[in-house]
């Protein structure tokens, strides 16, 4: 008689689950549009008279210095997520946000604004950690595709929002419209975490993970313990390997292409404001359909490693292209549409699903999203500085840009990732 094998059953997961998830992302999408808010009004920003008269290098050192916090935090946030919890470090950092905020729209000076920038960016990294941890809490690992899929939308969603609203809010406000704007968001944010996000109960924990949870009050052996832990988890070599990826696509990507692409429709190709915005914005809706779709996709074949190898070798070929003119403007948008929302979702989702796997245990997720957090804070501050660098070394030549800088660094990263051990 042949006996069937019965396929193994999922982990099943609670409804509350689903609502700390779009809890946890709308509280996140607060961040990224606080982090787009130079890039959609950089040529605002620019401008002498309806601005600060910034010049693009240090309009590139505004995007940047946003993940200079982030890049030294990444790793005590991981620790603090672990001694103070969750819940209150999502707290504290949505505080920086808005101190971060509420100051920058009394900025009079680019110094000034420089400094608020550092401040969103404490703020930024912290929450960079401490979500996924909060994710990683409420969906077991065989579950944790879909939900991390969703969740690594959230820059281009908060892209997406500052894009849109940023042009109506500088004509109606001048640009400390969207100063505001990022300050009622983070505040709101706030209130929801305060208010409604609660961990698993230690029978729900056990129920996810078929462990008990490390709870505060535990004994100095086991706390003694989970410190040891948390530390080789630090000098795991396949977490920083991931990282190292991470920051290199962050730079090429995120830090590099999508932060400069509504500066360059409007430059390059002539552009107004708002339609150049429009235009990225679109992109970025595909990111938030790609990057669930990828981490489904990841789920089913088993891999994580694959939905990052495959994507960063596209985007060799078309950071090649994105900055061409021969391609014109259905070209661009096509190239545009291929670089942004699908390569760059790939790599974003699978990086977010190995980072808590390779750590083990879920209460060291935040310590291994730390890690990545390093990477990713590394390659968003490189990224702008050697973008704006080259640009105005070439005398705005963007197409030096893709050639001298996105395709080698691409190269980099795709030649790297084959390295990566996450399954």
């Amino acid at each position: 008689m042949v006996s069937a094998t019965m396929p193994k059953q999922k982990t099943p997961v609670p409804k509350y689950s689903w609502a700390v998830l779009v809890m946890l992302y709308l509280t996140a999408a607060a961040a990224a549009l606080n982090m787009f808010k130079v890039s959609s009004l950089a040529t605002v920003l620019m401008d002498p008279v309806g601005g600060l008269g910034i010049p693009v290098t240090d309009i590139g050192t505004l995007m940047s210095v946003f993940s200079v916090a982030g890049l030294i935090l990444a790793i005590p946030g991981g620790l603090l997520v672990q001694r103070a919890g969750i819940k209150a470090s999502l707290l504290i950092a949505l505080g920086f946000l808005a101190v971060g905020s509420v100051v920058g729209v009394f900025a009079s000076s680019y110094e000034i604004l420089a400094a608020t920038r550092l401040v969103e960016g404490v703020g930024f990294g912290l929450l960079g950690v401490a979500i996924p941890s909060g994710l990683a809490a409420w969906f077991p690992k065989d579950r944790r595709g879909l939900p991390l899929g969703i969740f690594t939308t959230w820059v281009p969603f908060g892209t997406l929002i500052m894009l849109v609203v940023a042009p109506a809010l500088a004509a109606a406000f001048g640009w400390q419209g969207a100063w505001w704007f990022g300050l009622i968001c983070a505040v709101a944010a706030f209130a929801v975490v305060l208010f409604a996000f609660h961990l698993p109960s230690e029978e729900e924990y056990v129920a996810l993970h078929g462990e008990k949870p490390f709870v505060e009050g535990a004994s100095k052996e086991e706390v003694t313990a989970s410190f040891k832990a948390s530390l080789r988890v630090l000098k795991d070599l396949r977490i920083w390997m991931l990282a190292l990826v991470f920051a290199i696509f962050n730079a090429v990507s995120p830090g590099g292409t999508t932060n400069f692409l509504p500066t360059y429709l409007v430059e390059g190709v002539g552009m107004d404001l708002a339609m150049s915005n429009w235009t990225v914005a679109a992109m970025m809706i595909g990111v938030c359909l790609c990057e669930p779709l990828c981490g489904m996709l990841s789920d089913k074949i088993g891999s994580r490693k694959k939905v990052i190898v495959i994507p960063l070798m596209g985007l060799i070929v078309t950071s090649f292209f994105i900055f061409n003119p021969v391609l014109g403007f259905a070209g661009l948008v096509v190239c545009i549409f291929i670089h942004v929302s699908i390569f760059s979702s790939g790599v974003s989702t699978g990086t977010y699903a190995a980072a808590p796997e390779l750590a083990g245990k879920p209460e060291h997720a935040g310590i291994a999203n730390g890690m990545v957090a390093v990477g990713q804070n590394l390659g968003l501050l490189v990224g702008p500085l050697v973008f704006s660098n080259i640009l105005a070394a070439t005398g705005n030549d963007w197409l030096s840009v893709g050639w001298f800088w996105l395709v080698p660094a691409a190269v980099v990263a795709a030649v790297l990732s084959l390295f990566i051990k996450a399954r």
